[in-house]
């Protein structure tokens, strides 16, 4: 699926209005982080996360991104993606917890 549920548009409009973020993805051995502030762009009928711009940008396959929780980690706000049996990916916020308006939309996505 290349466009989001509306459910994870919401997600994703609110978490672009959260300063500065960290996108990290990979398992043991292997990661990477992008960091910025986030937005979505549609290119060519595809919704892609960027940071810090359109040249940095993450191709989903928006079904597989079923559920979203909140956590803290050690005074940052995180929430984790998942597809219920794995973690896809997980957003920071390094400057401390979520806004409650982004709370209120975690949960299921699709």
């Amino acid at each position: 699926m290349k466009t989001m549920s509306s459910k994870q548009r919401m997600l994703f409009d609110a978490l672009s209005n959260s300063g500065e973020l960290i996108f990290a993805i990979g398992s043991k051995g292997v990661s990477a982080n992008m960091i910025g502030n986030l937005s979505i762009l549609n290119v060519k009928g595809e919704d892609q996360i960027c940071l810090g711009g359109e040249d940095y940008h993450v191709h989903v396959d928006w079904g597989l991104v079923r559920t979203a929780s909140i956590s803290d980690f050690h005074g940052e706000g995180m929430i984790t993606f998942s597809d219920h049996d794995r973690i896809l990916f997980k957003i920071y916020r390094p400057s401390g917890p979520f806004a409650q308006e982004v709370e209120d939309l975690l949960g299921e996505l699709l």
